[in-house]
């Protein structure tokens, strides 16, 4: 959690100092998201994976795990997708729809 909270930290330290038209201007004509676009999409992906670690970690204690935390180590799939998280990655891939930011910041 203290991750998060660093993250969050960072964020608000982007987004503090832009005035409206600077937290909803899209680049590329209105073809890419704003900052306010991004930073939607962030914690609706956050939200939506921590929901879905929360739920396994429910699951876990309820069929007579520990509660003892143990490394998280991903399989060739998982390596993957985190690995094409990173912009550098290649071709960009679409968010799941939940985790879109609206069309629109303003």
């Amino acid at each position: 959690m203290a991750e998060l909270a660093r993250l969050a930290f960072e964020a608000s330290q982007i987004a503090t100092p832009l005035d409206d038209a600077g937290y909803n201007w899209q680049p590329d004509g209105g073809k890419e998201w704003s900052v306010g676009q991004c930073l939607e999409h962030l914690v609706r992906a956050n939200r939506m994976y921590l929901d879905a670690l929360e739920d396994a970690a429910r699951d876990a204690l309820q069929e007579g795990g520990t509660g003892t935390p143990t490394p998280l180590v991903p399989g060739r799939l998982g390596k993957w997708f985190i690995d094409s998280l990173e912009p550098q990655s290649g071709p960009k891939l679409n968010a799941p729809k939940k985790a879109r930011a609206a069309r629109s910041s303003g």
